[in-house]
């Protein structure tokens, strides 16, 4: 079943991506993610929660391919996209004196 994000055009590159991760195509796969996230970031945003996943996926491979190093910026920032998220959900869900806003029923 299709859902909205199958339209997405990075949508693509990112199922190749994980083919040839899983075919241990390590060099393909790392291409495919860092042009799915170019997408990415030109259509939502570098920042966008949408990027995580795939950061994460790339990371993956990279260490899979035995760039430690590598791997290990693309993990922090997966991470402080995370948390930046997080930190803008939770803002918005506060009001002034810090009380949480709940949704009205």
């Amino acid at each position: 079943m299709k859902t909205y994000r199958d339209n997405f055009p990075w949508q693509e590159k990112l199922s190749t991506a994980r083919g040839a991760w899983r075919n241990g195509d390590f060099i393909k796969a790392q291409n495919y993610y860092e042009e799915a996230i170019a997408l990415i970031e030109h259509y939502i945003g570098r920042d966008n929660i949408e990027v995580c996943i795939p950061l994460m996926d790339l990371a993956e491979c990279t260490k899979s391919a035995g760039d430690n190093s590598q791997a290990e910026q693309l993990y922090s920032r997966a991470t402080y996209v995370l948390a930046s998220y997080a930190k803008n959900k939770l803002h918005r869900a506060l009001n002034k004196e810090g009380k949480v806003l709940l949704p009205r029923t």
